[in-house]
């Protein structure tokens, strides 16, 4: 019988639960050794669903399932991520890790720092680079169809989710550590970081809470790379309509792009409109997001590297921080 990788997930808010479930039932790879929460009462409800042990701390979990867990799945809040990479690396287990890795510059290199020195493996939870649809146009790039890239536009929209959800306390330009980073990623790994430049205007426009927090429902971000692209992200948390991301490669011999794609897409037309039904961001997402658990386990079966690793992570924390300075100080800011 093929090894499966022994895994452990931390945090029983929607993307551990998510996770834990896609484990469970759809990564062959691995096994689903335990779930853990602090909160006895969430963690009890995943555990009864997908019969597992639960914990209300990580350590205990990790010393009851002694030779049995190779990799942690972290989905805590973002301030728990360092403590909790470190002791993963204590354990010489393996890590995913939500987005963002670390509160900032300064965790995120910590984390490469912990990483390096323990020999322990790190992914990411990028899932937009296990989308069949994003893959072809990396691939579309990579293979030169394209030609030179001239122009990367982005769009991305959030359905008005309640200030705060996932991140929990707002504050000045949180937008790009939590719904921008995800972006900043996609750039990084389409064409490339550093940019030579980068300018941000945003705003609040439709929340107040974001307003008096500092931060912003509404920005575009335009970058500069010195022999091209031109880059330039689009994000609102304030969709009518639900979840939307589009992204457009021009080159100088093609042009492609992805309009946003649902398993389960229907339109009803009534009179002179068309009615489209409700677009669900982890539907949207749905396939992404098991094939990003699998390429885990797999890299721990294999002994392989992961991807995005700590090294994507720091990237995309180093775009997010240059944009939270443009958009906070109103000016161009300059990649080193």
């Amino acid at each position: 019988m093929s090894r499966k990788a022994g895994l452990i997930v931390l945090g029983m808010g929607r993307m551990g639960t998510m996770h834990a479930r896609n484990i469970k039932r759809h990564v062959d790879r691995a096994r689903l050794v335990a779930v853990v929460d602090v909160d006895p009462n969430r963690a009890r409800a995943v555990s009864e669903e997908l019969h597992v042990p639960y914990y209300t701390d990580a350590e205990r979990a990790l010393n009851a399932h002694k030779g049995e867990v190779d990799g942690m799945i972290i989905a805590t809040v973002t301030t728990a991520h360092l403590e909790q990479i470190r002791l993963a690396a204590e354990h010489g287990i393996d890590v995913f890790v939500e987005k963002p890795m670390g509160t900032d510059v300064r965790e995120d290199e910590e984390i490469v720092s912990v990483v390096r020195r323990s020999g322990i493996k790190l992914q990411v939870g990028f899932q937009r680079r296990y989308d069949r649809s994003l893959r072809r146009i990396k691939d579309s790039l990579e293979g030169g169809t394209l030609g030179r890239p001239l122009t990367l536009n982005i769009i991305v929209r959030d359905p008005k989710p309640p200030p705060g959800l996932g991140i929990g306390k707002l504050y000045p330009g949180a937008v790009f550590d939590d719904m921008l980073i995800h972006d900043f990623d996609t750039v990084n790994w389409l064409v490339g970081y550093p940019p030579e430049l980068l300018y941000v205007n945003a705003a609040a426009l439709y929340f107040d809470e974001y307003r008096h927090a500092g931060d912003f429902d509404n920005v575009v971000v335009t970058m500069k790379y010195r022999e091209g692209p031109i880059v330039t992200i689009e994000a609102s948390r304030c969709s009518s309509y639900g979840y939307d991301l589009r992204v457009e490669v021009l080159g100088t011999d093609a042009m492609i792009r992805l309009s946003d794609v649902f398993e389960h897409h229907a339109e009803t037309y009534r009179g002179n409109t068309v009615e489209v039904g409700p677009r669900p961001w982890l539907e949207r997402w749905r396939e992404a997001f098991i094939e990003e658990v699998k390429a885990f386990a797999q890299s721990i079966v294999d002994d392989k590297p992961t991807m995005p690793n700590e090294v994507d992570g720091k990237i995309a924390g180093e775009f997010a921080e240059h944009a939270r300075r443009s958009a906070l100080e109103g000016r161009i800011v300059k990649f080193s």
